[in-house]
């Protein structure tokens, strides 16, 4: 690690410990105690604070030393964080600090590779602390651009070309398949962090008709293919006035926001939804505390668990939820792991996870997912 990351990590260590700020009632140092009471040897309770003090010390500087030595790997070892800190309780299930773990964020990139992140021993999730960084502009101006090159080129030329971005174009095919869980023709759809467009594009030739399509995306460069497939682009703060809407999709999207911020988000998709409307999603199953995962994470800030995902959704007022586990080899259950799942134990590998939700207590529509498999690729003659 180069000098220069010293400072990011002590930094780090002293907001988690408090250490930062000076603590109430530790023993003065030497130089200040009374001389009278330097001969008579420091009482009890001054020891005893004093001797708390070089323990927390020592852990500091271990918990620094460690942090130094994983940032050279690609696989970091997961740090219990229970002794050094009080840390609020988890936002997904209300698990305190004694299930807390801290790790370096997985990347090499500048941007990205200072951050840490926390995670919850007990439902999987873990995430970057909201603040750590200013995405706002970086989503509007530079993710494209850094992870993206393709935003220069005309819509209707895009789209022409579309079925050559094969990763993408594929997923969306796959995803437009779960619309039909609907059970009935699409007519509203609002796509959450809809990119260029894939999914709206699919859709429109999967199930001809719809007759509004909505797109929260707030990558600018993407505009002109939301503009150019019909889509009104709005903000999150909109979403809830859309109702009803039938579908609500967000593919890959979901990771990208703050921990924080989901409850809300997943609120608000449920509020947009019709009464027998479907959110359909998809996110990478990044349980970093179970998992190996050797690959770029940058930007996401929280990582899913399936565990994680349906306490999430039940929370935010989901009554069924049906989660598919994408199957990935490359990722497999980490020695070390700290997280066992309870509702999915038998996954040994995932590389991320599908699910439909519906408002609507018991809706047999939701079990449906089951008969999709996720790795099935759609016929191109079906569209």
């Amino acid at each position: 690690m180069s000098r220069r990351m010293t400072p990011r990590i002590t930094n780090f260590i002293r907001a988690l410990t408090g250490a930062s700020r000076p603590a109430q009632g530790v023993a003065p140092p030497p130089s200040a105690v009374d001389p009278a009471s330097r001969v008579a040897g420091p009482s009890p309770e001054i020891a005893k604070q004093a001797d708390e003090v070089r323990t927390q010390k020592a852990r500091i500087a271990e918990l620094e030393a460690k942090l130094r030595t994983f940032r050279s790997g690609w696989v970091p070892c997961l740090i219990p964080v229970k002794e050094l800190i009080a840390l609020p309780e988890c936002i997904v299930c209300g698990a305190g600090s004694e299930r807390r773990f801290v790790y370096p964020y997985p990347s090499t990139h500048e941007r990205f590779s200072s951050l840490y992140v926390l995670g919850c021993g007990a439902c999987g999730v873990s995430w970057v602390p909201r603040g750590a960084l200013d995405l706002d502009e970086y989503y509007a101006s530079t993710y494209a651009r850094e992870n993206r090159n393709d935003r220069a080129e005309p819509p209707a030329s895009y789209f022409a070309n579309v079925e050559s971005k094969k990763g993408y174009y594929d997923r969306a095919r796959r995803q437009a398949e779960y619309t039909r869980l609907l059970g009935r023709p699409v007519k509203t759809v609002l796509d959450l962090g809809s990119g260029p467009g894939y999914f709206l594009y699919v859709l429109d030739r999967l199930q001809p008709g719809i007759e509004q399509r909505y797109a929260v995306e707030p990558d600018l460069a993407s505009h002109k293919y939301l503009k150019h497939l019909g889509a009104k682009v709005v903000v999150l703060d909109e979403v809830e006035s859309l109702h009803p809407i039938d579908i609500v999709l967000s593919s890959h999207s979901l990771e990208h926001y703050w921990l924080e911020q989901l409850p809300g988000v997943l609120r608000s998709v449920g509020r947009s939804l019709a009464e027998d409307g479907l959110f359909v999603f998809e996110v990478p199953s990044a349980d970093l505390l179970r998992t190996n995962w050797h690959y770029i994470h940058e930007p996401h800030t929280t990582f899913f668990s399936r565990d994680a995902v349906d306490l999430l959704l039940r929370s935010a007022g989901f009554c069924s939820v049906a989660l598919i586990p994408l199957y990935d080899k490359r990722f497999p259950v980490r020695k070390d792991a700290v997280f066992h799942p309870t509702k999915y134990p038998e996954l040994e590998a995932t590389g991320g996870i599908v699910g439909v939700a519906s408002r609507v207590a018991n809706d047999p529509r939701v079990a449906e997912l089951e008969k999709f498999s996720p790795l099935r690729t759609v016929k191109r003659d079906a569209l």
